[in-house]
């Protein structure tokens, strides 16, 4: 059976939802392959391959460009199309649009290598759980099928079908993996919380056994150029304490590479953060988000104090380890003066990488639906971008402060870590959005990440390639 998983355009880091699913389909004998739209001649090398399914995986704000990829493919191949990721868990009548034969909702891994088989063998893929699928005029919905309680049961993803495609991601000295699974907080802005509610009665969080970690980073390393490994699980520290201590024993032991994780400010303790650092953590990415009280704690429902983040920082801090922290601009019940607290917020904690988003109201998520209820924002989910880099959508701020919002955003990280040009920067707010200050964010941004996160030494044509793949993103 051959599958094909198409992607608009060149990734900026491993996409490991579809490796994943590739590897699990690939142990089964499927013929899988990978093509990115964006390529010259893309449909033509698709139409050779001649795919039995084709496969996308989609986000909100970039489904009407893969609705739009799929008519292509469906208007010169007769293939069968799925498609899956968060969108279309949360948006399921995705199905209804033309060309479409189903849609995937949850994990998508098992769901789909039963509907490979199926369709292989001529056997019936209407009853298959998670999919919902077109039969003779009509839309068949399954049930979900349980989570996967074991992580380890999957294969490592499938990192050549990627690699083959992409030379950039595969030179880049720095190699994303996942140690667990799930989150036990309730964002308002997060897909998190529908995800808890789709699975009730699930195991949300999960984690894989340390040995099978090491196992996948070793194999990456023996094989692929990896200098910095790069943990993307939501909380690298959501595990026991005794997994930890097993954790940076191995790596140690086996590994011993720098390697750079996500904190959650509520479980920072000092036992962890020595555990890390000892293990060869370099740096760290942890969420402030806010920095005013009510709409952090109220609208947000990130309930923290500022106390507690501050002393979060300081205790990261305290063994040497640079921080980059996540903001969202442009919040509802917000404006630029609140906004301000934000960078204030982040001047204090000392943050060495602040990174600011302009608050997209994202369907199926408490917050999106709150800015339609009141009237913040008219619905039509079509508007949005994929980016959260992008301007403001809602309807609740004046023109005048939209515009300093959106502005402040590019020299949100510069401010911070140069607080003394901050009059300044309060004059150039007021000028109109423009290219300038777009490529000045992106400048400072990748600066900083390049050698403050990640401190690796990189190349005149490394740094240009790199920052060219973020341009484009």
């Amino acid at each position: 059976m051959k599958i094909a998983f198409i992607i608009k355009n060149h990734e900026i880091a491993e996409p490991l939802g579809i490796m994943y699913i590739s590897s699990l389909l690939r142990t089964k004998g499927h013929s899988i392959a990978l093509f990115i739209a964006s390529k010259k001649n893309w449909l033509h090398c698709l139409k050779n391959y001649s795919p039995d399914i084709v496969g996308y995986s989609v986000i909100s704000g970039s489904h009407a460009e893969y609705l739009k990829i799929n008519d292509q493919v469906k208007t010169e191949i007769k293939t069968f199309s799925i498609l899956g990721g968060p969108h279309t868990t949360f948006f399921p009548e995705t199905v209804y649009q033309e060309n479409v034969d189903a849609i995937c909702i949850g994990e998508g891994g098992y769901a789909m290598l039963e509907l490979a088989d199926n369709i292989e063998q001529g056997s019936d893929i209407s009853g298959i759980n998670n999919l919902w699928i077109k039969k003779a005029g009509a839309v068949i919905k399954n049930p979900i099928r349980p989570l996967l309680e074991d992580l380890d049961e999957l294969p490592f993803p499938d990192r050549d079908m990627v690699y083959m495609k992409d030379k950039y991601l595969r030179e880049n000295k720095i190699k994303r993996f996942m140690s667990n699974s799930g989150c036990p907080f309730n964002c308002t802005y997060c897909f998190n919380r529908a995800y808890k509610n789709l699975y009730k009665g699930n195991k949300i969080i999960r984690w894989r056994s340390v040995q099978n970690v090491i196992d996948e980073i070793r194999e990456v390393k023996n094989r692929y150029p990896l200098e910095i490994v790069r943990f993307i699980d939501d909380i690298f520290i959501l595990p026991p304490i005794s997994w930890l201590k097993e954790f940076k024993n191995l790596y140690k032991q086996e590994i011993n590479l720098p390697f750079v994780c996500n904190l959650q400010v509520k479980l920072v303790t000092d036992e962890k953060i020595r555990l890390i650092k000892e293990a060869g953590c370099m740096s760290v990415y942890m969420a402030i988000e806010s920095g005013n009280d009510k709409i952090r704690t109220e609208l947000l429902e990130r309930n923290m104090t500022k106390e507690e983040i501050i002393n979060a920082f300081n205790l990261v801090h305290k063994y040497n380890i640079p921080i980059g922290a996540e903001n969202i601009l442009g919040l509802p019940e917000g404006s630029f003066e609140t906004d301000m607290e934000t960078l204030k917020l982040n001047i204090r904690c000392k943050v060495d990488n602040a990174i600011s988003t302009v608050f997209q109201p994202y369907p199926k998520t408490k917050l999106g639906e709150y800015t339609i209820e009141k009237g913040y924002f008219d619905g039509n989910f079509d508007l949005l971008s994929e980016s959260y880099f992008q301007g403001s959508r809602l309807n609740c701020f004046s023109n005048k402060d939209k515009k300093k919002i959106e502005n402040l955003h590019k020299f949100f990280g510069f401010a911070v870590n140069h607080p003394s040009f901050l009059p300044l920067i309060k004059l150039l707010v007021s000028l109109p959005p423009n290219k300038l200050f777009r490529l000045f964010h992106r400048l400072w941004d990748s600066y900083c990440k390049r050698r403050k996160i990640f401190n690796i030494r990189f190349t005149i044509k490394d740094y240009l390639s790199a920052l060219l793949r973020v341009l484009r993103y």
